[in-house]
């Protein structure tokens, strides 16, 4: 197979992935290495897709973390919502299965992982003004594309952006979004964590609406610039105290004291529009994307250059030992693993033999239930048919922060679209 660039768009690239006939078995796919948490209770694994010699992602999920038929719900919701619901912007879901009390979801493979984690790794200090504009400028489109499905993500923060060696930014953690068509009540189920939620869901006010999104927005917008949000490590309760009855630290000395970086008065300025009190009063998605400070944004080849290149995140990869990773047993919130190479879409046979396969049992294929359905119990999500055969519902059950209790780690259409400066440079097919 060809290992010859391309530029090719990432709803091509998409494309491309889904017209492959991935298997719901689990010794088809040779794990090389762990990428990182993501949706708050699940592991991302870079692998190998034997029958095809092309890398892809492998989401795990420990499905025994809790029999509770809200976390069954959520699980669904995330597929259901992936399935359902796409544009260049957001992680496509391609197959998933349950294998051993395990849910396996293929998918992009992200290699540079999520931007926390190149944060905490990297950029400690966070990124460049021209960077975070980048950045803001995919996660706007995503949200714009869900806005204008009625849809509220509930959960926008670094964590939840990932970031590929070619500099493609995809959007995750649907596993909280809300659908308004459902009604406002059934809208504060699903709320997110504290340091990036909008202080009228600690109301629980009736204008509750998209409007939240743009309020972590903001605050991801400072996570990303200064390597933290304003709330890092401060107590649930403080951070409700502070929401509600204060202005945000958002000015620049606050902001930036003993960093050195100077930021515009354009950024303060969208920071400052995203984080009003009055929902009323901030900008949608679509407004935002044509805000000064947007102006500032590059495309995927920029962040090659300023993420990728500029740090040891590739060579990190390229250097480490082969190896596979350690599935941690289902109940375990342990995760270790080996670090395999870093390595295009597709595979060479040399390639393909750089790692050990996991050996397991073979999986079963798993199907969208809709809200309401007798899932009573694990073994019931494990026997639900095809997942390829029929798409989802919108969100249903509960969204809440699972993963932090058994691991630590955390309107325009013209914008919707797949244009020149969007498409990626340097994927590999």
């Amino acid at each position: 197979m060809s290992t010859t660039s391309w530029r090719v768009s990432r709803a091509d690239r998409d494309a491309k992935y889904r017209s492959i006939a991935f298997t719901a078995d689990i010794r088809d796919y040779e794990l090389i290495t762990s990428i990182g948490g993501v949706d708050d209770m699940s592991f991302m694994y870079l692998s190998l897709f034997k029958p095809a010699k092309i890398y892809v992602a492998l989401k795990y999920t420990d499905l025994s973390i809790s029999p509770d038929i809200e976390f069954v719900e959520e699980l669904m919701t995330v597929i259901n919502n992936t399935m359902k619901y796409r544009h260049p912007s957001l992680l496509p879901y391609f197959h998933s299965f349950v294998e051993n009390e395990r849910l396996w979801s293929v998918t992009l493979p992200m290699k540079a992982g999520s931007l926390r984690s190149i944060l905490d790794e990297q950029f400690p200090l966070g990124f460049s003004e021209t960077t975070v504009a980048t950045i803001l400028k995919y996660l706007l489109r995503a949200l714009c594309y869900l806005h204008n499905q009625g849809l509220i993500h509930n959960d926008v923060r670094a964590d939840n952006i990932l970031l590929d060696f070619n500099g493609d930014v995809r959007v995750v953690g649907l596993h909280q979004v809300t659908n308004l068509a459902e009604g406002r009540a059934a809208a504060f189920d699903y709320v997110g964590n504290p340091e990036w939620m909008a202080p009228e869901l600690f109301e629980q006010q009736v204008s509750f609406d998209f409007r939240s999104d743009i309020y972590s927005v903001g605050i991801t917008a400072m996570e990303l610039a200064f390597g933290k949000t304003p709330y890092r490590d401060w107590p649930p309760l403080k951070i409700l105290v502070a929401k509600l009855k204060y202005a945000p630290p958002i000015s620049e000395q606050e902001l930036a004291k003993g960093k050195k970086k100077p930021f515009s008065k354009q950024f303060y300025g969208m920071i400052r529009a995203c984080l009003e009190r009055d929902p009323a009063r901030r900008p949608s998605a679509a407004d935002l994307l044509k805000h000064p400070f947007l102006r500032r944004a590059k495309g995927a080849s920029f962040l090659v250059d300023r993420i990728i290149k500029s740090s040891n995140l590739v060579r990190k990869h390229a250097t480490a030992r082969p190896g596979s990773p350690t599935i941690p047993k289902p109940g375990s919130p342990a995760l270790s693993s080996t670090s395999g190479s870093a390595l295009s879409d597709s595979a060479s046979p040399s390639a393909m033999s750089s790692s050990t396969a996991l050996h397991a049992g073979s999986g079963r294929p798993l199907s969208p239930h809709s809200h309401g359905s007798a899932v009573s119990s694990i073994s019931e999500l494990s026997v639900v048919g095809d997942l390829q055969s029929r798409p989802g519902s919108a969100a249903s059950g509960g969204g809440h922060d699972r993963r932090q209790s058994v691991v630590s780690q955390t309107s325009h259409k013209s914008y919707l679209s797949t244009t020149d400066d969007e498409a990626v440079e340097g994927g590999r097919w």
